[in-house]
């Protein structure tokens, strides 16, 4: 066993009481695993200390403070911290005649039908996609964050009646 880890003074980190087995486990963990982000190993780790919430889930900020008291200890060497995307502000929307409003439908929704829905892809169709809820939005257009569909409703003659955006959103966890 590494001598730093068995000359530790306390091995209570966090409200977590380790062994020092556990703690020479955690640096086992981070050598074998150098490509992991600290996230991941946090993670990792709380799996194999069974450190979860009352909830169930994983306690990964005190599991992050850890491995950082630990770094600072000399027992772990961890990867360096990864920048976040920057995700830069949108310029303002140019608008185009190609989000102009058409002539009005006037009349029932029977004589539109059947309405279809097409997925939006590809830069041009996105940037136009993005410009017509810019337009025609009382909110404007906002750039989606994580997985997303753009999709636009289109009558049975293949004009633009409306545009759906549709997000993917965590609702909750997976039980343990």
């Amino acid at each position: 066993m590494d001598p730093r880890i068995e000359t530790l003074k306390s091995t209570t980190f966090f409200g977590k009481r380790l062994t020092r087995r556990q703690i020479a486990g955690i640096q086992a963990t981070v050598e074998r695993f150098p490509a992991l982000s600290r996230r991941e190993l946090g993670h990792t780790i709380c799996e194999h200390l069974g450190w979860f919430t009352p909830k169930g889930d994983d306690r990964i900020q005190p599991c992050l403070r850890l491995l950082e008291q630990l770094e600072a200890l000399g027992i772990v060497s961890l990867p360096p911290t990864r920048q976040a995307m920057q995700r830069g502000p949108l310029g303002k929307t140019v608008w185009t005649s190609r989000s102009a409003a058409g002539p009005a439908i006037e009349g029932g929704l029977k004589p539109l039908t059947p309405l279809s829905l097409e997925v939006v892809t590809g830069k041009e169709a996105i940037e136009e996609w993005n410009e017509i809820v810019d337009r025609h939005h009382y909110l404007g257009y906002r750039r989606p964050f994580g997985p997303h569909l753009r999709y636009v409703i289109l009558d049975r003659r293949g004009r633009r009646l409306g545009c759906l955006l549709f997000e993917v959103g965590v609702v909750g966890t997976v039980p343990r």
